[in-house]
This record gives structure tokens, sequence and C-alpha cells, in this order.
């Protein structure tokens, strides 16, 4: 493991969250990416240093994600619908 810190950035498989993984990468910084499904994860593969599977709604899932790092860049749409919906999933 590099003793550079690392960066998380949600919603990395997003069209803005892919965009600032590149970005952040292109400025040499280590990057986490998190994603909510596998096939997700597979898109960033070569692209971020780590990718891992989580969900906003699901705070037990994010431990993962958020260990270790040295900040977050909040990318992911969070929306919970008053009704209790899926949230646009």
């Amino acid at each position: 493991m590099s003793s550079e810190p690392t960066y998380l950035v949600t919603g990395a498989a997003g069209f803005v969250g892919s965009h600032v993984v590149r970005h952040f990468k292109a400025q040499g910084q280590r990057v986490r990416a998190m994603v909510r499904r596998e096939p997700q994860a597979k898109t960033l593969e070569g692209l971020a240093d780590e990718v891992v599977i989580g969900d906003l709604t699901d705070p037990a899932s994010l431990t993962v994600g958020v260990q270790g790092v040295a900040g977050i860049h909040h990318v992911a749409r969070c929306s919970v619908p008053a009704s209790g919906g899926s949230g646009g999933r």
C-alpha cells in the first residue's frame, strides 16, 4: 500500500464522478472510487486505485469506503422521496 493519502470519490461511476476521478488521478492523487453496484466497478478498473461497493443509504456499507481516507469528494446523488421510495434507483 502506498504512503500517499487516498481520497474517496462517491458516485465515481456517474458522468461527473468519473470526471472527478480522472481529474484527481491526473493531479497525482490516490483515488478510491465508490459505486453502488458491481457492474459499475468494472468501468473504473484501471482508472481508480481502488474501487469499493457502497450505498449512501446503507451506513454499514460505507465503512470500507471511508476507512483510512484523507478526504472525501462527495459527488453521488442521494435522494430518498418523502414516501420512502427507492430514490431513483
